[in-house]
């Protein structure tokens, strides 16, 4: 790349803190070059559930009727997954189906729905913070609460992994804590420093889409504490400082790095994602 290339109009997305911080080669691929990813069944059936649930949500009033409310949102995922026909055999996208819906009325069982009413779907956030760096993402739900609060919601497809959620430690193998850590964290900074109301984060948790999981399981709140709240803002603001600067040639030199083996060997894999980074950030920005 040029050195005289300048990224001014450069937004971080959680999605791109994550590439960098595990490599930065596959973040000037990914989000330099802009190389994307293919489409395969797995991310289709959880574009579709995250779909599924932003329109069920987006200003309905709901029924005090559970059993029609799942009703409602069975049909918003079918329509939704079969936008993907063409990702699935006739088998699996019956598995997919029946799977999906089987989430979901868990999902809809387990929900307050007179909390969710006052919940904003697929917020969309751009901000720009004191040092100048853009940043941008979308949060699945935002809850309103009395007293200026609000509660931040992710949803996941599949079953939780402890280690996707843990607190950073700021030192030793991995300093940064896990994937959905960070998701939060950064969705934290957004929120707070995007909105002009001073409605201030009072939880931010983790949903997550599976059937037959308990209620301890499917939700999972996320500690944010200020100390490592403030500690994540100076990580942000240090890889910004090196992507403003083109730091972003050199491998991590992991044996198993997709990137690197790419650099050496000029052969593409099937998967150019972790698995664990699908559906940081997903959704169209405005």
């Amino acid at each position: 790349m040029n050195k005289e290339y300048t990224l001014d109009s450069f937004a971080l997305t959680v999605s791109s803190l994550n590439r960098y911080l595990d490599c930065p080669l596959s973040f000037f691929y990914r989000d330099i070059l802009g190389i994307q990813t293919s489409k395969n069944a797995s991310s289709a059936f959880g574009t579709a559930i995250h779909e599924a649930i932003s329109d069920w949500t987006s200003g309905l009033k709901f029924s005090k009727d559970k059993n029609k409310e799942a009703k409602k949102l069975h049909d918003l995922f079918e329509k939704k997954l079969k936008k993907s026909i063409s990702w699935f055999s006739n088998s699996a996208l019956e598995g997919y189906l029946m799977r999906g819906k089987a989430c979901l009325s868990d999902f809809v069982a387990s929900c307050d729905l007179e909390s969710l009413s006052h919940s904003k779907p697929e917020l969309k956030i751009h901000f720009i913070d004191e040092a100048g760096f853009k940043y941008k993402g979308v949060t699945d739900s935002v809850e309103y609460l009395k007293g200026g609060k609000v509660h931040l919601i992710d949803y996941k497809t599949g079953k939780p992994k402890r280690n996707t959620f843990q607190k950073p430690s700021w030192k030793g193998v991995s300093p940064y804590g896990g994937v959905y850590w960070r998701q939060l964290a950064f969705y934290q900074l957004l929120f707070e420093g995007h909105n002009q109301d001073g409605l201030l984060v009072e939880e931010a948790k983790l949903i997550f889409l599976e059937e037959g999981l308990s209620s301890a399981s499917r939700e999972v709140v996320i500690t944010l504490e200020s100390n490592d709240l403030v500690a994540f803002k100076n990580l942000t603001q240090e890889v910004n400082t090196k992507i403003q600067t083109h730091d972003f040639y050199r491998g991590c030199g992991q044996a198993t790095c997709i990137w690197c083996n790419y650099l050496k060997n000029e052969i593409l894999p099937d998967q150019l994602e972790n698995p664990d980074h699908l559906f940081l950030d997903d959704g169209p920005y405005h």
